[in-house]
């Protein structure tokens, strides 16, 4: 049978005790009925309201050595984490919840993460049922904009997910060849931008961010050439090849011709290597660029020495610390020797800062503190 609530389960066991004329029997037979029930039959949500994702339990008692990411410490549902699991891109079908008076985790697996699974009786792995539910959602929050001049002023034109070349590139209020500023929305979302109308010529692609005209010329970018955009998730299909091909024709077979060097006129804004039509991979611009938040002006925990952090502080550091860490082994050395993985550390602290004005304000405090115990790790793992 499929259960949507645990409770159902119970019940059940209980109404057939009483017809069976055990009504009088033990405490210890009545607990024992009841977890057999629990640990029988998979836990399953049928979907069946709208918004709701359809999951189901596959180990009790258990989770992955590794996750992808934590999706939230605040969850108060199982159904709560399968939602927000099932719209985050970076999530594949498993994932995992850890619900109990101190702990509101919920992770997951990625896409193609394989578990390794260990004993943790205060964890609870499960599965979407559904995966193409999710899949449909990953560009679902995906826009960019481009701007007519560097400081964002002027013309701006919107973009949702999809590709927009020639008409549809101007349909949206944008100007052919007179962009100077890109704006990217979405967590993991792709905007990237073409020399040419058709998705030719050079192009450039911008993870979510705000790129001012000296940051998108640093991107490789060139000032006032841009002629078709796609706006994408990084794990979805390029749809300019969508655009393209059906534009050809499916029996059109590309030309391969040798490469000929862009040739622009040389401007100050640009370097002499980008006007001879070279464009080396530039180093994106610091992404902690936020100040400390105010809120946190008193916060006495120090999180070098630990000396005034109380017990969740330190306990969070602890699981950052181990979640992160480039090796289940090193976490042996903590906290004097971490080596981590950085580039997970900077996604879930961004993803957690652009959230912060979303979060209800009883637990705004603690959303910040998670913030910047993150922004910590990544500022005690740099030059490793």
């Amino acid at each position: 049978r499929r259960l949507r609530k645990r409770e159902s389960c119970a019940c059940v066991v209980v109404l057939a005790m009483m017809q069976h004329g055990c009504s009088n029997c033990c405490h210890r037979c009545l607990f024992v009925s009841i977890m057999v029930a629990f640990t029988s039959f998979p836990i399953v949500s049928s979907g069946l309201d709208e918004g709701i994702v359809p999951f189901s339990m596959i180990a009790p008692g258990s989770r992955c050595a590794r996750t992808q990411k934590d999706v939230s410490l605040e969850v108060t549902s199982v159904q709560e984490c399968a939602n927000l699991v099932c719209a985050d891109p970076q999530c594949g079908p498993l994932f995992e919840a850890s619900l109990s008076r101190e702990v509101h985790r919920c992770s997951c697996q990625g896409i193609d993460q394989i578990c390794d699974p260990i004993e943790d009786v205060a964890s609870t792995r499960y599965q979407i049922l559904d995966p193409q539910q999710c899949e449909s959602r990953a560009d679902a929050d995906c826009f960019a904009s481009l701007h007519e001049n560097g400081d964002f002023s002027g013309w701006s034109a919107s973009f949702p997910a999809g590709a927009f070349s020639d008409d549809t590139f101007e349909a949206a209020g944008a100007v052919p060849g007179a962009a100077s500023a890109i704006f990217v929305s979405g967590d993991g979302c792709l905007a990237t931008v073409y020399q040419h109308s058709g998705f030719s010529g050079w192009s450039r692609s911008f993870p979510e961010g705000s790129y001012t005209g000296e940051e998108f010329i640093k991107q490789g970018a060139i000032d006032e050439t841009v002629r078709a955009i796609t706006v994408r998730h990084k794990n979805s299909a390029n749809p300019a090849s969508v655009a393209t091909a059906t534009s050809q024709g499916p029996g059109h077979v590309p030309r391969v011709t040798e490469k000929v060097k862009v040739q622009v006129p040389i401007k100050p804004s640009i370097t002499p290597q980008q006007a001879a039509g070279l464009f080396p991979i530039s180093p994106p611009p610091s992404r902690w660029s936020f100040p400390p938040f105010k809120e946190l002006s008193d916060w006495p925990c120090d999180l070098e020495t630990r000396k005034g952090c109380t017990q969740q502080e330190v306990n969070a550091l602890a699981d950052y610390e181990r979640m992160y860490a480039t090796s289940p082994e090193e976490t042996a050395t903590l906290p004097h020797a971490w080596r981590g993985d950085l580039e997970r550390v900077e996604s879930e602290a961004l993803r957690l800062y652009f959230e912060r004005n979303d979060v209800r304000k009883s637990l705004r405090l603690w959303h910040l503190k998670r913030i910047t115990i993150l922004r910590y790790l990544v500022d005690r793992g740099n030059g490793q």
